[in-house]
C-alpha cells in the first residue's frame, strides 16, 4: 500500500537506449561475478531484441533488459500514470519559476504533496490537464495554519475536515501540506521555497506483482536473448526515483517464487536486479557466460 512518497530527481533524462544500456551495465557492475568482461553496446537492431550485447572472455552475450513498476489494474487508476504526472509538474515548476513564484509564494517552507484523481485513468502517460489544474489550484490554495500542521503530527483525528487533501471543486487534484525543516535542501526548494510530494492510494497483493512479472517476462520472451534482466528499483527514464519501486523489489526478493512455477518458453535465464539495494535473483536459468 502507498500513500504518500518523495520522489528524487537524480539525474537527467535520457533515451530509451541510454536507460537500457545503463540498466545493464549497473547489473554488470553490481553482480556480474565473472572476470575479463570487455564491454556493453546496443543490439544489432532498434526496437528488436536483445537490447544489449555484452561481451565476456571473447564471447557476446545477447541481454534483453525491462524495468518493473508498479502494475496496472483493470478499472482502477494506472500508478504510474501518476508518476509521469509528478514529473511533469515539476518540470513545469522549474521550466516557469520566475513566473510562478509571485503566484506560489504562500507555499514557502511547505513539502506540498499533490494528489490526481485519475477517475480510472489507464492510458500511460494520462492525456488530461491535470498540469494546468493543479497549478491553478496550487495558485488558490494556501496551507493550513502553523497549529494545524502541528497538530498533524500529534493525532491524525484532530485534523480539521477538508485539510487532510485539499481537492479543487472539479475534484480532479488536491494537495496537502507538511512543514519542512529548516536544514531541508532541494532544487525546487532553492528555486521556489518549497518541495513537493506525490500522494495516492494503492494497494497490491502478492499476486498482482506476481502477475506483472509474468506479464514482462512473456513480453520479452524471446530466443534471441541469452539473458532477460529485470530491472527494479532504478530510475524512470526521466532520472527520478520513486521510493514505492523499493517496496515492490523488497516484496520481489521477499517472494519464495515471484513466477509461481510458470517458466519462459524461449529466453533461457531471467535476472531480477534491484538497482537501489545492489542485489539480484535469478527468476529462471542461470548465468549465460558460466561455463565459457
Amino acid at each position: 500500500m502507498v500513500a504518500m512518497e518523495l520522489p528524487e530527481a537524480r539525474s537527467a533524462g535520457r533515451s530509451k537506449s541510454e536507460q537500457e544500456i545503463e540498466d545493464v551495465a549497473a547489473f554488470v557492475r553490481d553482480h556480474l561475478s565473472v572476470p575479463n568482461f570487455e564491454r556493453i553496446s546496443p543490439g544489432p537492431h532498434r526496437n528488436e531484441p536483445p537490447d544489449c550485447l555484452v561481451s565476456i572472455r571473447g564471447r557476446e552475450f545477447a541481454v534483453e533488459t525491462a524495468q518493473l513498476m508498479l502494475p496496472s489494474k483493470a478499472k482502477y487508476p494506472n500508478a504510474v500514470g501518476r508518476w509521469k504526472l509528478f514529473e511533469q509538474l515539476r518540470e513545469h515548476l522549474f521550466r516557469d519559476c520566475g513566473r510562478l513564484q509571485p503566484r506560489l509564494r504562500q507555499h514557502r517552507g511547505s513539502m506540498v504533496s499533490v494528489w490526481f484523481n485519475l477517475d480510472g485513468e489507464n492510458r500511460l502517460p494520462p492525456r488530461g490537464n491535470e498540469i494546468e489544474h493543479m497549478i491553478d489550484h496550487l495558485k488558490s490554495v494556501s496551507p493550513p495554519s502553523g497549529e494545524v500542521l502541528r497538530r498533524l503530527h500529534r493525532a491524525s483525528d484532530t485534523i480539521p475536515a477538508n485539510t487532510v487533501i485539499n481537492q479543487n471543486a472539479a475534484g480532479s487534484v488536491g494537495c496537502t501540506w507538511a512543514a519542512l525543516p529548516v536544514d531541508y535542501r532541494s532544487s525546487l526548494r532553492a528555486t521556489l521555497g518549497f518541495d513537493i510530494g506525490l500522494a495516492y492510494h494503492d494497494s497490491f497483493t502478492r499476486s498482482d506483482l506476481r502477475a506483472e512479472v509474468k506479464r514482462v517476462v512473456q513480453q520479452h520472451d524471446d530466443t534471441r536473448s541469452d539473458v532477460l534482466v529485470l530491472s527494479v528499483g532504478g530510475l524512470t527514464r526521466e532520472g527520478t526515483f520513486f521510493p514505492s519501486s523499493g517496496m515492490f523489489a523488497n516484496a520481489l526478493f521477499d517472494d519464495p517464487n515471484p513466477l509461481n512455477g510458470w517458466a519462459p518458453r524461449h529466453v533461457p535465464a531471467v535476472v531480477l536486479h534491484d538497482q537501489e539495494k545492489n542485489r539480484s535473483r535469478w527468476l529462471h536459468g542461470r548465468e549465460p557466460w558460466m561455463g565459457h
